[in-house]
């Protein structure tokens, strides 16, 4: 996994999660940002938090059905 530079507010969020749980999530996270990157549909994300839970907006495209 490359190194990526979280928001701190998102990393604390994952900070909040167990040892394994958290190493899921950031594989996870690892491919939602692999998919976009890979998709031009998509563009490039934010991440933030939702509900205190870490979200992925597509700010370029704002949605995939356009």
């Amino acid at each position: 996994m490359t190194a990526k530079l979280i928001p701190p507010k998102v990393k604390a969020a994952f900070d909040q999660f167990s040892s394994p749980n958290r190493a899921v999530l950031l594989d996870v996270q690892e491919m939602i940002f692999d998919v976009a990157k890979d998709n031009e549909r998509v563009g490039p994300l934010t991440e933030t938090l939702k509900w205190c839970e870490p979200a992925y907006l597509t700010e370029q495209t704002k949605r995939l059905d356009q």
